[in-house]
C-alpha cells in the first residue's frame, strides 16, 4: 500500500462501470491532496476504465490498484463535482 491515508471508502460493488464513475466523481468533493478514496468494484471494466477516466479527466490519480480495490489521491483540494 501506499502513505496515503484513507478518508473515504466507496462500495460499488455490482454496479456497472459508468454508475460507479459517477459516484467516484462525487465522492472525491472535498477531498485534500494526500487523502484518498477507496472503491470497491466488481465490474470487470473498472481494471481499465477507472485509470482511464481518472487521468483524462485530471481528478487525482490511482496510486494502487488490487483485484476490486482501487486508490484515488486528488490532485487539488475542493475539487467540486
Amino acid at each position: 500500500m501506499t502513505g496515503h491515508e484513507t478518508n473515504r471508502m466507496l462500495d460499488c460493488r455490482g454496479e456497472s462501470c459508468a454508475l460507479m464513475l459517477m459516484r467516484i466523481k462525487e465522492a472525491l468533493v472535498g477531498l485534500e491532496p494526500g487523502q484518498a478514496l477507496e472503491v470497491l468494484s466488481t465490474d470487470p471494466c473498472a481494471e481499465y476504465d477507472l485509470p482511464e477516466w481518472v487521468r483524462r479527466t485530471g481528478r487525482g490519480e490511482v496510486v494502487s490498484q488490487e483485484v476490486t480495490l482501487y486508490r484515488i489521491v486528488p490532485k487539488t483540494m475542493g475539487m467540486s463535482a
